[in-house]
């Protein structure tokens, strides 16, 4: 007699699981895109720092026009290093609603496609060139390019008191300079640039030969993707001045500086 043939028994069909990376890197690339669509103020900032943002009032009598400064927004997020990066010991108290997404912890590729996007979503603001140097040294060159919005704030010294107190106003004079050239120099994809300056030399003068004036020159004399540039002067005497940075009458007697 013929053997019968032994029957398999049917194995059960199993749905395999299919990961977010399984996903092709266009549908990703999609994705990131809309996961990051909301532009955020990242301030480069210690989180307990007491920090003021600049912001002007007008009142009624001339004589009290003054700049004074404002708590600074909820929506913001203050960061004292590079983005991206996780503690463990201090991870687990995230406010998550008031943070960036943490899409980015998933894991070490996901972290290497969003991060470019996440930075490329931000709105980079400081008001120390420390912080900012600090900042751009550990968060690398093709990252940085992906900064397309930049917010500076700065108050000049002023007229110094005393003659020994000259050489205080020269450092700081060199510092926003140095500031400057280093946003120049490391954010190259720029696009929308805000400057706050708290002016406090008396009298106000708007030459271009001016100590505060000559550092934002170098933005506007450069080779870059520069679309937007707007520029707030708060003086004591003033409480808000508007300059128009694509004024070519104003930029029209000046040589661009070739320093580097």
């Amino acid at each position: 007699m013929p053997t019968q043939k032994l029957l398999k028994k049917p194995i059960p069909h199993r749905p395999k699981k299919r990961s977010f990376l399984s996903i092709p890197a266009e549908l990703r690339i999609l994705i990131y895109q809309h996961h990051y669509d909301t532009v955020r103020l990242i301030e480069l900032m210690p989180k307990m720092a007491p920090y003021r943002v600049i912001d002007a009032h007008q009142v009624s009598n001339a004589k009290d026009q003054v700049s004074k400064r404002n708590d600074a927004q909820n929506q913001s997020i203050r960061s004292g290093g590079p983005l991206g990066k996780y503690n463990r010991a201090t991870g687990m108290k995230t406010k998550w609603h008031l943070s960036i997404s943490g899409l980015h912890l998933i894991n070490k590729q996901i972290a290497s496609e969003c991060l470019t996007f996440m930075y490329a979503s931000i709105n980079l603001m400081t008001q120390s060139y420390k912080r900012l140097s600090n900042f751009m040294t550990f968060v690398p060159h093709e990252t940085l390019k992906q900064i397309t919005r930049f917010q500076l704030d700065h108050q000049t010294y002023g007229h110094p008191q005393h003659l020994d107190d000259e050489i205080w106003k020269k450092k700081h004079d060199d510092t926003w300079v140095e500031t400057c050239k280093l946003a120049v120099r490391k954010l190259p994809r720029l696009k929308d640039l805000t400057m706050n300056i708290d002016v406090r030399d008396i009298p106000l003068r708007f030459t271009l030969s001016e100590s505060w004036v000559r550092p934002m020159l170098f933005f506007a004399h450069r080779k870059s993707s520069l679309q937007n540039i707007k520029i707030k002067v708060f003086t004591p005497e003033l409480a808000q001045t508007y300059i128009n940075a694509w004024d070519d009458k104003l930029w029209e007697r000046y040589q661009p500086c070739t320093e580097n």
